[in-house]
């Protein structure tokens, strides 16, 4: 079962597929995630995560996204996670918590709070000041770069993108159109990348640099 496959496909899709769902399962998925988040027992984990799944499954067809990627998916656990069957430290990063873990009797969060979040997770990020890049010689104003701006207006640039790969990353943000959409871009570098097992930005120098080439341009073309 394609556990981790099928959870990436609900983070993307989530919207859409909490339309198919019926009231009652809703209210059970609300308190299935939360109780997965907050479990103490690493070796329960995964069971409940498959669960999950399973009950979200149920309500979609066969041939929804979602229920493809759980059917054909190899994946039951993060293999990038210091412990592959954390999977609540991973959900607890992702969007999804945010639509979801919210106890019955309780507002749902709306779209410019989940907004805010994902932005803040992104924030959070090792970065670099304007200042940071001018003494390393870089231009601040490169729109092959990254560049995130905070409520305050402080921008800053995700540090990632200064290493001995960044050749490599100036082309795949271009392919990403950073300079359009830098949140999305930075998304894509942080996140977890299911085909990858991993997020791109930690795999820099330690995979084929076309393997990441080659899932820059399948996610723009996805988009």
């Amino acid at each position: 079962m394609g556990t981790s496959e099928a959870i990436d496909v609900l983070i993307r899709d989530w919207p859409g597929i909490r339309e198919r769902l019926t009231d009652r399962t809703r209210e059970l998925v609300q308190d299935q995630i939360a109780e997965l988040a907050s479990e103490p027992i690493p070796e329960l984990i995964t069971g409940k995560a498959g669960r999950l799944c399973l009950l979200i499954g149920n309500e979609l067809p066969p041939v929804h996204p979602f229920r493809v990627a759980l059917t054909e998916g190899g994946t039951r656990f993060l293999r990038s996670d210091p412990d592959p069957v954390a999977l609540a430290d991973w959900f607890s990063t992702r969007e999804i918590l945010l639509y979801l873990v919210a106890r019955r009797g309780t507002r749902q969060a709306t779209a410019a709070e989940v907004q805010e979040r994902a932005e803040a997770w992104l924030l959070a990020a090792d970065s670099l000041s304007e200042n940071e890049l001018v003494t390393r010689g870089a231009d601040p104003g490169a729109p092959d770069l990254i560049q995130l701006e905070g409520h305050d207006g402080r921008v800053q640039w995700p540090a990632f993108q200064f290493g001995a790969r960044t050749d490599l990353v100036k082309e795949i943000n271009g392919i990403l159109a950073a300079a359009d959409d830098p949140w999305g871009a930075a998304d894509w570098w942080l996140g977890r990348h299911s085909r990858l097992g991993g997020a791109p930005a930690a795999l820099l120098g330690e995979v084929d640099d076309q393997v990441l080439l080659d899932a820059a341009r399948t996610e723009r073309a996805e988009a």
